[in-house]
């Protein structure tokens, strides 16, 4: 087995540690169970065949912690635990345990620590502690997204994330568009581009539904979410809403939440675009694209 490396100093690991959902939310669906594993909205089977399991498979990535730090000391696995899970724990709790509204600073704190949490799923040397491993494709993640959050506590630029409330029993017409636009992949002179790519992880809730996560990179793109603008779904960032009440959100179906995490296909075209240029969907997985000058509000922005 080659060396592991940590994601954000790059330090030699022992070991493999979990940081995408760590234990203390893990402990929140002790006895929930059934779960299941689903890409793009369909379970994923064990290699037996079977679907549902009885507890959370652990995500694991490696990341230094006491005692494996350089000379000066890093203990990145601390650090995440400071600048993340300890702030979002008593939100995180509220929202999802008790369904009840956060305001300020707690949305922020929950919000951050959702985006990190997608994000570091999405990372190529996820692995789950047990099968199945990894069935989706892993995002491409630039060298310097980690250790610059690791540097500044700030996360990737160009990166959104919207929140959806889903009820597996809802059996009204979807009301989702099912539009779907192919992500390019974007290079620039001046700024960093790369591919677009979306990510979804969804949580259940006390009371049967799902909050369901969808995070997207998209660099150097003015993009929205065509249920966002027909008003299903909250954008969570890069800007914060000031209060979030998961139950002033609308309720989607199953067929919702499938049209949700199937809306942005990665794979589209390479674009090379000029300083003050950015890039903007057009067409349902269309190829074509339009340019406008950055500061231009694309459809559904203000």
């Amino acid at each position: 087995m080659s060396e592991l490396h940590c994601l954000f100093c790059g330090v030699a690991v022992r070991g493999r540690r979990e940081h995408v959902l760590p234990s203390w939310f893990l402990k929140r669906h002790n006895g929930q169970g059934p779960f299941t594993t689903e890409v793009n909205g369909e379970p994923v089977a064990y290699a037996s065949g079977v679907v549902e399991r009885d507890h959370l498979a652990r995500l694991m990535l490696p990341v230094c912690g006491k005692g494996e730090e350089p000379a000066g000391g890093r203990d990145c696995n601390g650090w995440l635990n400071t600048a993340f899970e300890q702030p979002a724990k008593i939100p995180v709790r509220a929202t999802l345990d008790d369904l009840k509204p956060i305001d300020g600073p707690a949305v922020r704190a929950f919000v951050r620590w959702a985006v990190k949490t997608l994000l570091l799923a999405s990372h190529p040397d996820a692995e789950r502690s047990e099968p199945p491993q990894r069935d989706r494709s892993a995002w491409e993640f630039p060298d310097d997204w980690l250790p610059g959050l690791r540097t500044t506590g700030d996360l990737p630029a160009d990166l959104s994330l919207w929140l959806g409330i889903i009820d597996p029993s809802a059996t009204e017409e979807s009301r989702a568009p099912d539009e779907q636009f192919l992500l390019p992949r974007i290079h620039h002179p001046h700024t960093a581009g790369g591919p677009g790519q979306a990510t979804n992880l969804g949580f259940g809730l006390p009371d049967g539904r799902m909050a369901q996560f969808q995070l997207l990179s998209h660099p150097v793109m003015e993009i929205g979410h065509p249920a966002d603008e027909a008003g299903l779904v909250l954008k969570l960032w890069p800007l914060p809403p000031n209060r979030l009440d998961i139950n002033a959100l609308p309720i989607l179906s199953q067929e919702d939440s499938r049209r949700i995490a199937r809306t942005f296909v990665r794979g589209g075209t390479s674009i090379g675009l000029m300083p003050g240029q950015t890039w903007l969907p057009e067409g349902l997985l269309s190829p074509r694209i339009r340019i406008r000058p950055v500061g231009t509000l694309s459809r559904g922005q203000t």
